[in-house]
Formats: structure tokens, sequence, C-alpha cells
């Protein structure tokens, strides 16, 4: 359970066209509606947390990591005045009320009345991480069927082979120099099939990432596994 008397607060603002701008709320006015949420229930307000212009497609975000590492220090509340500003994925947001909740901080959506310090927070909670975790299931029910038909399309569509294949260097040659068909990648299969594990086992996209780091898993890129690639490469293969 939350310390109920601190809070930290966080907003984000869209980068959105200008003629959209108006009728998004400002991170300022964000901050008010947060502060007088927790002036009303008595919270003390120890940080302010914000990204400006930053999607909520994305949950890996600087001002948000730094709301979360803040809320879980202080074992405090994490104010945000909508859910949208927090994430606009279901796994995202239910990822973030997990981590809260494990290092014994809370948080309160403005918008939707929802306190998870509170017993009705709670069921919330429990609703929302069911919903994600049926998600993650359903991604898993369908890959026998997309792994097969994977295997018996083969054909490059661009200059890129996704995450599993390699150009087949027994295919022709096209008029730009590349191979035009694809052959599976052994290794990176086993990837892919340890990550349709972890998916099958209820995990999140983060924990999935960690995981196949800590077991070798080879990433493209040098920078090692990342949630978004994780997720990319389960819904390419759940069809």
């Amino acid at each position: 359970m939350a310390d109920q008397t601190q809070a930290v607060i966080y907003g984000r603002h869209s980068p959105k066209p200008r003629e959209q701008v108006a009728k998004t709320e400002s991170i300022e006015t964000q901050f008010e509606r947060c502060e007088a949420y927790c002036q009303a229930h008595g919270l003390e307000i120890v940080g302010h947390f914000e990204d400006r212009s930053k999607t909520g497609a994305n949950a890996d975000r600087e001002g948000l990591q730094e709301a979360l590492d803040a809320a879980c220090k202080a074992k405090a509340v994490l104010v945000v005045y909508s859910l949208t500003r927090l994430a606009r994925d279901a796994v995202d947001a239910v990822t973030i009320c997990e981590r809260l909740h494990g290092c014994g901080a809370g948080l309160a959506l403005l918008d939707l009345r929802i306190d998870t310090t509170t017993a009705a927070g709670e069921m919330v909670l429990t609703i929302m991480a069911a919903v994600a975790k049926l998600e993650r299931r359903q991604i898993g029910a369908r890959t026998s069927d997309a792994m097969l038909r994977h295997q018996s399309a083969g054909r490059r569509m661009s200059s890129n082979c996704p995450y599993g294949w390699e150009p087949d260097p027994d295919s022709p040659i096209s008029d730009k120099g590349l191979h035009v068909r694809m052959r599976q990648n052994p290794a990176e299969q086993v990837s892919i099939r340890r990550i349709l594990e972890l998916v099958d086992a209820g995990l999140g996209w983060r924990a999935i990432a960690r995981h196949l780091d800590a077991e070798g898993h080879t990433a493209r890129g040098d920078n090692g596994w990342r949630h978004q690639t994780v997720k990319l490469i389960a819904i390419r293969e759940a069809g």
C-alpha cells in the first residue's frame, strides 16, 4: 500500500498539428488539476515530472521513467490527469501499475477516478491486468498458424528482412541487387519461440526483453533487446 501522505505528479503533452493544440490539455493545466487533487486529499507533492511533445504510444519516456522512479523511492502516489497522458497501450498501462504496486507506490488517474491505494482501485487494477493477460494469451494462441504462413510465404518485401529471417542465397537477384526470397534464420527463430513462450506465460514486454538479454538471445543492433521490438515481433507472429 502506498504512503498516502506524498504524491508525485506527471504530465505529458502530445505532438499535435497546430490546429489541434487548443483541444488538448497543456501540461500546466494538467499540473494545476493534479495539484488541486493532492490538496483535496492531503497529499504532499514531492515532485513534478513531464514529457513535452511525446507520444503516449511509447512508455519508455524519460519524464515518465523519472516519475516512476521517484514514486517508487518515496512509496508515493503517482498522480496523472488522465489515462491517455500515462499510456495509450493497455499492456503498458498495466505494466506501469504493476511496477508501482510492486514497490509499494500507488496510482491516481483523475479522469477515471481511479486510486489504486483504495480497495476499489485495487479491483480495477486486477481487472486491467486480467484483460492485458488475455491479450497476451490471444497473441500466443494464434502463433502456430501464423508461423506456418511465414514459412510458406518467404517472399522478401524490403531491403531488411524481418527478425527471424535472412536473404536466401539460392534465390534470384532482383533489379535492386537483392535476393528476392528469404529463408529462416535458425538462431533468431529460437529467440522468436522464446518470446512467444514468455508471452504465453503472461510476462510484460519489458520483462521479456530482460529475459532475452539474460539468456543470451541475440538482438539486432548494439543495444540489446527493447520492449518495443519484443512487442512488434509478438504481434507480427500472431498474424
